[in-house]
């Protein structure tokens, strides 16, 4: 077994930031006398580096399948977190109120400032923006932006509640079976991942999200197999595809773009 590292607490985006201020400050040293470092520059003289916290051994297969006797245990990678608590005072809002026209304004609003924040790595403030136009206006594509913000702040669960409530408004909403799916593969919930990739896949397909279909792919198919080996039903995962879907006739609605997801600055 090796030894494994203390799971990372902060949100990626904003470790890419402060990775993007190193090396700014790396290749231009003198920056860091610019009078809006100065908070940072009385940081770096007096922190001081803490000793490491002690690292333990990660589990075994064997031991993670004996503890649970999950077939999802025995593939848990790196990408996965620990499962989210409910949180009963997520913001769902009530899909048969009918908005006012000043209510519309405000989610059009709402929605741009959503926006405004992932831009600027601000994704709390962007979860709540979401939510105000959630509670005047649900809609799926609302929905699937606040869960691709719940995905940042490493919160599946929530995400998973809000695809579920995306899909029984549009079931053709692409963006929201591959928020679902992203946030099942964080769950080390395998099969159900590859399943939601794929049918997001097919509806729109999006090809930076190809790699990561053939991962949940690839362990849902040895889920599967060591399913039949202990005398189960092995389900077959979908494939990923190797091009895009031609014209789907009969999928309703306008294709969804769920591939333009994450884009600060634009309306959502």
């Amino acid at each position: 077994d090796r030894p494994t590292s203390p799971r990372r607490m902060l949100p990626t985006d904003q470790v890419d930031s402060l990775h993007a201020i190193v090396q700014l400050l790396d290749q231009t040293p003198a920056l860091v006398h610019s009078p809006e470092l100065g908070f940072f520059r009385d940081f770096l003289e007096q922190f001081q580096i803490p000793p490491a916290p002690e690292t333990s051994a990660a589990p075994t297969v064997a031991e993670q399948v004996a503890a649970g006797d999950d077939d999802d245990a025995a593939e848990l990678d790196e990408g996965c977190v620990p499962p989210d608590e409910p949180d009963e005072a997520q913001e769902m809002g009530d899909p048969s109120h009918e908005p006012t026209d000043d209510e519309i304004e405000l989610v059009s609003q709402a929605k741009m400032a959503a926006s405004e924040a992932l831009g600027n790595g601000d994704v709390e403030a962007a979860v709540a923006h979401y939510s105000t136009a959630i509670k005047l206006m649900p809609s799926a594509l609302a929905f699937a932006n606040r869960a691709n913000a719940f995905l940042k702040l490493q919160r599946p669960n929530a995400a998973i509640k809000d695809c579920d409530a995306a899909i029984q408004l549009n079931p053709d909403s692409a963006k929201a079976y591959k928020m679902r799916g992203k946030a099942h593969r964080m769950l080390g919930q395998w099969e159900a991942a590859a399943k939601d990739l794929g049918v997001g896949q097919t509806i729109d397909f999006d090809e930076s999200l190809y790699e990561l279909q053939k991962v949940v792919e690839h362990k849902a198919k040895l889920i599967a197999e060591r399913r039949a080996k202990k005398g189960g039903k092995a389900t077959a995962p979908g494939k990923a595809s190797e091009t895009p879907p031609a014209d789907m006739p009969g999928m309703g609605g306008m294709p969804s773009m769920g591939g333009m997801g994450g884009m600060g600055g634009m309306p959502s």
